[in-house]
């Protein structure tokens, strides 16, 4: 047999096991990697010499005047954006990423502020965070808004809080109330639109919205009305917040003002669902048993008579209704449809207590009907 090394052939040098191949697939794949990493990083490099992109920030405190407004539950994301799109920062990122580092970034308030152009979003973030910088907001209080919640609508809008809004109502002698309020701003808040800058207090405001009440009153000469009516300016206010609670359609406020007199000239409880749920603090469409022997001076299917202070701010048409109701017999409404607010009014019990009886079973209905 012919031996290979006669032939001048060198040997192959033998295979490493196959598990050895394997292992050795894995540390090339690894060395590509890296060179691919070092060639993509020369490349970047290379542009930001030779092609440099702009940075997402600018520096320094910026130049100009620009008004900003912060709408109420808006987010730093949303924040963000307004500032680019009025351009003060140049991205929102670089205001996210600058205000997420700052606890008091939480503490912004909606409003109107002062800023500049092209800011850092460091140095926009400090004004925002400045008093100074605070321009003003606008504070728009719904009609039939109770005390509790204009307080909230006030503190949620402006950089007043609720603290200082109770503070300003324990005094209400500096509130300019008329003396038949005895005292008590509900009711007299009056709903409207208002502006707060950053002179306002408490009881600014407050007694700005008691003022525009009191104008209001005057434009319907409501002292004079009431006397008509035989009841106190106070009692028109009362029936004014409870016309304001029980319905929706202002074509209805005279006949809800009808009802309410009828019952009080009858010696009827006026049993207004309102009232019970103004002693609750809800605003239940339908009130249970339970609900309806709650015992408050509020209750007015416990009480007869009017509660014992308004429940609500009306508005100008609810003041109106109270001093002009509807003429006739009626005694007893219910709202068939809560909502678009659609009432039935009658004289008939026995109307009453059937149309009661296909609105509770109608509101059970679509409360125990599966959720498509």
């Amino acid at each position: 047999m012919t031996d290979i090394f006669d032939l001048g052939l060198e040997p192959h040098p033998p295979k490493p096991p196959l598990y050895r191949r394997l292992l050795q697939i894995p540390a090339i794949g690894v060395s590509l990697a890296l060179v691919v990493a070092l060639v993509a990083g020369g490349v970047l490099l290379a542009g930001k010499v030779f092609h440099p992109t702009e940075a997402n920030d600018w520096v320094g405190d910026g130049s100009g005047t620009v008004l900003v407004e912060v709408h109420p539950g808006d987010s730093l994301t949303d924040i963000g954006r307004t500032l680019v799109a009025d351009g003060v920062v140049k991205s929102v990122t670089a205001f996210v990423d600058a205000a997420q580092v700052n606890e008091q970034a939480q503490n912004i308030q909606p409003g109107v502020y002062k800023l500049r152009l092209h800011m850092s979003a460091q140095a926009a973030l400090g004004l925002l965070l400045d008093p100074t910088s605070f321009v003003g907001a606008r504070v728009t209080i719904p009609e039939g808004m109770r005390l509790s919640k204009t307080l909230q609508i006030i503190a949620s809008h402006s950089r007043i809080s609720v603290a200082e809004l109770q503070a300003a109502l324990a005094k209400p002698d500096a509130l300019g109330l008329p003396a038949y309020a005895h005292g008590q701003a509900e009711g007299f808040l009056y709903p409207a639109t208002y502006n707060v800058d950053e002179s306002t207090t408490a009881t600014s405001l407050l007694s700005e919205m008691v003022a525009t009440f009191r104008q209001v009153a005057a434009s319907i000469d409501l002292e004079a009305g009431a006397k008509q009516l035989g009841l106190t300016p106070y009692q028109v206010v009362i029936i004014a917040s409870l016309i304001e609670a029980e319905v929706k359609r202002p074509q209805d406020y005279p006949l809800v003002a009808e009802v309410i007199l009828n019952r009080l000239h009858r010696g009827m409880p006026l049993q207004l669902d309102s009232t019970v749920n103004y002693a609750l603090g809800t605003s239940k469409f339908l009130l249970s048993q339970s609900d309806l022997k709650t015992e408050s001076p509020y209750n007015t299917y416990l009480h007869t008579g009017l509660p014992p202070t308004p429940i609500d701010s009306p508005d100008k048409a609810a003041l109106l209704a109270a001093l002009h109701p509807a003429h006739g017999d009626y005694l007893y409404f219910v709202t068939t449809d809560p909502v678009t607010g659609e009432t039935t009014f009658t004289a008939s019990q026995k109307e009453f207590e059937k149309l009661r009886a296909q609105v509770q079973a109608s509101y059970a209905a679509s409360a125990t009907a599966p959720t498509p």
